[in-house]
């Protein structure tokens, strides 16, 4: 005989404050690993999946209170003696049984509900920095000192971030970080600390993701060539721009801000006299 088949759906809502719901996925989710119809003795394996998010600028982080399937709900109460850690993502196997989940008088064809609900709280230890929008490049962060591709971060206070300006095009150069026209801080990317109340500062100044602005300045082309029978040595007073060396032949191109100042060095080779140096091609 064809047994009854009968459908399932999944769904998450969220609560703040522990009485009204919102029916939501965005403090987390349930599934049933693709599993859409059911037959009596079956196992489905439920996924459930707790996440944090940031409304206001406020970080929540989130935990399971219940798992509802059908008729019977997992509360708090069971999640001890069933494994379940509310706040780590995870999953609960169950064998169908049409008179358990759906009721003795469920015709074939009716839908077992599966209802994720998540308590979500503000988390006090975490702040939500933004990266502000600047002219002339972009602001990035990241809580590592090698990476910072995000444009808003979650941080935990009493730790610190990093955040990176990048000129929009090669024709402008970062020169420093500055709050209200006082400069803070030549690095980038530049390290921000976070106190235990969450306020953020540069070096021991107190800043502002809204106040810690970028300074680009437009820069010049510089071109050095170093013709037949010799390098050229270069050194600069641009901070951005190591000391180095043309080779024979070749021309190096450098982006460097007006007023920069360079000392250059003809080093001849052996058989060949330094004579002069030229601009625009001529020597």
């Amino acid at each position: 005989p064809t047994q009854d088949t009968f459908n399932i759906s999944t769904s998450a809502r969220y609560t703040t404050d522990g009485t009204t719901y919102i029916n939501d996925s965005k403090a987390g989710n349930v599934s049933s690993n693709g599993v859409r119809i059911v037959t009596e003795g079956k196992t489905i394996k439920v996924s459930y999946y707790p996440t944090g998010y940031t409304e206001n600028d406020v970080p929540y982080i989130s935990q399971l209170e219940s798992l509802r399937i059908g008729n019977q709900t997992i509360t708090s109460d069971d999640f001890a003696l069933l494994g379940i850690d509310p706040t780590k993502s995870g999953t609960y196997q169950f064998t169908f049984n049409k008179d358990t989940y759906l009721g003795s008088s469920a015709a074939a064809g009716a839908t077992l509900e599966i209802v994720a609900s998540f308590k979500a709280e503000a988390n006090d230890d975490y702040v939500t920095v933004k990266a502000p929008t600047v002219t002339n490049g972009t602001v990035t962060m990241g809580t590592d000192a090698s990476t910072q591709n995000d444009s808003q971060l979650t941080v935990q206070k009493g730790t610190s971030f990093y955040v990176k300006a990048t000129p929009a095009t090669e024709r402008y150069g970062f020169t420093n970080w500055s709050v209200n026209g006082t400069s803070v801080s030549t690095d980038t990317p530049v390290k921000v600390d976070v106190a235990e109340d969450g306020s953020l500062s540069v070096n021991g100044t107190a800043v502002t993701m809204a106040n810690l602005t970028p300074v680009f300045v437009q820069m010049i082309k510089i071109n050095l060539v170093s013709g037949t029978g010799g390098t050229m040595s270069y050194s600069c007073n641009y901070d951005k721009i190591a000391d180095g060396t043309v080779a024979e032949g070749e021309t190096k191109t450098l982006y460097v801000p007006v007023g920069t100042t360079f000392t250059l060095t003809a080093n001849p080779n052996s058989g060949y006299n330094f004579a002069k140096w030229g601009e625009g091609g001529s020597g």
